[in-house]
Formats: C-alpha cells, sequence, structure tokens
C-alpha cells in the first residue's frame, strides 16, 4: 500500500483526505483534503493532484486563499484517463472571470497548462442562476464530456451534459437525478424518478413489483450530437448502482 496524502516532500496530511481518483495508468491521483500541510502555500484545503512518479503533490489554484472556506477550494474531484484534466465543484467565484451567479458550478482545469474554465453554463454562454447539485458528477475518459445535475431557470431540472470541445451544453433527462457517463463519453446511466408507463393497469411496468407504477429507476443513454436517445431499463434503482 502506498500513502498518497502527502506532501511532495513526504509530510503526511494534518486533515482529512476523500475522494480519490486515478488516472488509467495510476501514475496521478487527484483527491480533496482539508489539510494544510500538503502544500507550502499556506492555503487550506483543497483539490491536490498526486504525481506516484515523480513524487510531486501539487494544489488546484484558482480559488483565493481563504483559510475559512475550504469549499470554495472545491470537492468532488475526476480526473481524466491521462491525468490532463479535472472536472470537480466550487462554490467560489475566484476560478474564472466572470462568475458572478454565486453558486456551485462546474469546472474543468487544465493540469499542464493550469487554466480553468467553467462548464456549467449555457450554450448560449449565459451563466446559470439555479443549482448545481453537490453529489453528481460524471468525466469522461477524455475529459471532453461532463455531466452533472441541475434544477434551475436556465434548464428544467435534469441530468446535463458539457461538451468542453464544442461548448454545448444540453439536457439529458429531465426530471433525472444522479447521472454518470461512460468513459468513452457514448453512454450516460440516469437515476429517474418519473412514471415510465402512463397506463395505471400495466402492471409489466411495476419493476420492483411493490404495487406501486412510480419506480426509480436506472436508464442508459447513448449520447451523440448534442442529443440523447433511451436504450435501456436497468432496473429499479435499489437494485442496480448509477456508480
Amino acid at each position: 500500500a502506498e500513502r498518497i496524502s502527502v506532501s511532495s516532500a513526504g509530510e503526511e496530511g494534518d486533515g482529512d483526505s476523500f475522494d480519490p481518483w486515478l488516472s488509467a495508468d495510476g501514475r496521478f491521483v487527484v483527491f480533496f483534503s482539508d489539510a494544510t500541510t500538503l502544500t507550502d502555500d499556506g492555503c487550506r484545503g483543497g483539490i491536490f493532484l498526486r504525481d506516484r512518479l515523480s513524487n510531486a503533490t501539487t494544489r488546484l489554484r484558482g480559488a483565493p486563499c481563504d483559510i475559512q472556506n475550504v469549499s470554495g477550494q472545491g470537492w468532488l474531484p475526476r480526473l481524466s484517463s491521462n491525468g490532463g484534466a479535472v472536472a470537480f465543484l466550487a462554490h467560489e467565484s475566484g476560478w474564472v472571470a466572470g462568475d458572478t451567479n454565486d453558486a456551485v458550478d462546474v469546472f474543468i482545469h487544465d493540469t499542464k497548462s493550469g487554466s480553468t474554465s467553467r462548464a456549467s453554463f449555457g450554450t448560449n454562454g449565459l451563466q446559470h442562476s439555479g443549482e448545481v447539485y453537490a453529489d453528481s458528477l460524471g468525466f469522461s475518459d477524455s475529459g471532453r464530456y461532463v455531466v452533472f445535475n441541475y434544477s434551475g431557470d436556465n434548464y428544467e431540472s435534469a441530468v446535463v451534459m458539457h461538451d468542453v470541445l464544442t461548448g454545448l451544453t444540453w439536457s439529458v433527462l429531465s426530471g433525472a437525478g444522479e447521472g454518470t457517463i461512460s468513459g468513452d463519453g457514448r453512454s450516460i446511466g440516469v437515476q429517474e424518478t418519473k412514471v415510465f408507463q402512463p397506463d395505471p393497469l400495466d402492471v409489466a411496468s411495476d419493476l420492483s413489483a411493490d404495487g406501486s407504477l412510480d419506480d426509480e429507476v436506472l436508464q442508459v443513454l447513448e449520447a451523440g450530437a448534442g442529443g440523447v436517445g433511451v436504450v435501456t431499463t436497468l432496473g429499479p434503482a435499489s437494485e442496480v448502482s448509477v456508480f
């Protein structure tokens, strides 16, 4: 076993570390920590990237170094397969210019250039005025597609997908809960809470066999060209996991 949450000099952290995510070859690990000893910049906590080859530990920079606001430094990190990009959530407005919505946003950080961009905005370029939920974030292996759950004015309550390359943002499925995406970006798993079968006499739609037709189920959708189509319903959410 190898401890990842240490500084470049090998000093252990003085706080909790969690939410690790590895690159495909296992060289890079991204994680969240509220420790102050992992880097020497004097900041408390944030998202850290550990290079297991060089033993370097760096903190994603962008938000102001506010020792009282750990959540401003981001959380729920997701790493692309080559370690070149990190998707994460943050509430602090200092990550990108023009962030004035005072809300949780989705960000993409380029680990090589150090630049950060925002993914949670509409195709029209407008920032959202609603809520990005803090417990759901999917990222494709290439770092091109990011999936998150959103509720607000710009979209209905839905799982939303953003294409980093084209800048397109679209609703995957309205009324859905948590969402995740396959490594190749072609399939999206969503937790759906709506009634799928409108016929109240069709008992075959009672997937959980509890006598109710408003089952919470999981679906896999095929993504492509700014739209999606339902592929299959996996089954009751209580029996199949999104992640």
